[in-house]
């Protein structure tokens, strides 16, 4: 198992690239707060480390603060990210993002 806690979102970005060898199972905590309308999420995976691609065809939106998780079963690549897409009006939130993995 593979555990990183990332440094915290303030705007719109990507986090930096886990490497995931050998990982086919990925979860995304996922702690917003001071929201002030919607943020847009998704998670990300990469064959080469370059080029990536949304696991999910349509991003997450969460209207409230909280804790949820994200997660892809089954998928084998050689890294993930999380993107922080968009904050609607007012961009005010803030993500705490951890990443864990496991074979």
């Amino acid at each position: 198992m593979s555990e990183t806690v990332f440094t915290q979102l303030t705007a719109p970005g990507v986090t930096p690239a886990v490497d995931t060898n050998a990982v086919n199972n990925h979860v995304f905590s996922v702690k917003v707060a001071a929201i002030h309308t919607s943020v847009d999420v998704n998670i990300e995976g990469s064959l080469d480390g370059t080029n990536y691609f949304s696991f999910n065809a349509a991003d997450t939106q969460y209207t409230a603060n909280g804790t949820y998780l994200l997660s892809v079963k089954n998928m084998q690549v050689k890294f993930v990210r999380f993107r922080f897409v968009s904050e609607l009006t007012n961009p005010t939130a803030t993500l705490d993002v951890i990443y864990l993995g496991s074979a």
